[in-house]
């Protein structure tokens, strides 16, 4: 988890620092500066609005309109962060940050519930780049998107991959905490099948096995909500860090 993070923040603080270059004698724009201080702080709504007024000038470049997605994608802003990274694919078809755009394309659809756009959009960039740090976390998306889809078998595929073959991602807990609901569910249904051979108490059993499968999915989503907000605040951390040591 810290290793991606400290990836991504390293290429974060270099794109903090060429702000402060340009800044610095007076050729950048303001809207620039002030997004990148917005979205160094945590105010990725604020940092949206700039960055679009950033990304409307002359002088925009490929770093804003990353920012910009990656902004509007902490805000849950999907559709428009969708729109925006075919603007970057038309715009900067042959840019090093293209693969992480597309990463954050699949997530999008993952996100707004269009599960097979989101499994042919990530399987694609794993396809394209196998040895990319977010690789594993692509494989939970697609997990995610069948887990969704009520494809527990491939779901759970997707989840082990990310556990045995990536065991320091920062998705492997929340994978790892998938398996074992997945795991649980399995002797659930055995149970029932054999209430249902045996023709004892199945409706029942049924039933209390309905309540407790919804109880467990809302305590899941709350478990994946604490852990992504757990990755954001170490995220913000290390970007806090990673800046001032740049200033230095």
């Amino acid at each position: 988890m810290e290793k991606i993070i400290k990836v991504c923040s390293a290429a974060i603080v270099l794109l903090f620092a060429s702000v402060n270059a340009f800044s610095s004698d007076g050729s950048e724009s303001s809207n620039l500066v002030m997004a990148y201080n917005c979205y160094k702080s945590g105010n990725y709504s604020q940092a949206s609005i700039y960055f679009r007024k950033a990304v409307s000038e002359s002088s925009s470049n490929p770093e804003s309109w990353y920012m910009l997605i990656n902004s509007q994608m902490y805000e849950g802003e999907y559709v428009q962060s969708l729109r925006d990274a075919e603007t970057f694919e038309e715009k900067f078809p042959d840019n090093s940050l293209l693969p992480y755009i597309q990463y954050q394309k699949g997530r999008a659809y993952c996100m707004l519930g269009r599960n097979d756009e989101a499994v042919l959009a990530l399987s694609d960039f794993c396809h394209r780049n196998p040895s990319n740090e977010m690789y594993s976390n692509a494989l939970f998306w697609m997990g995610e998107c069948f887990y969704s889809d009520c494809n527990f078998e491939t779901a759970k595929e997707l989840y082990e991959q990310v556990v045995f073959n990536y065991p320091d991602s920062e998705k492997s807990k929340e994978s790892a905490y998938k398996l074992d609901i997945i795991s649980q569910m399995e002797r659930e249904e055995k149970l029932l099948y054999l209430l249902k051979m045996t023709g004892e108490e199945y409706l029942e059993a049924r039933s209390s096995y309905e309540l407790k499968f919804r109880k467990m999915m809302a305590e899941a989503e709350k478990k994946i909500q604490m852990l992504e907000k757990e990755n954001i605040e170490l995220k913000n951390s290390l970007d806090s860090n990673n800046s001032k040591a740049g200033e230095k």
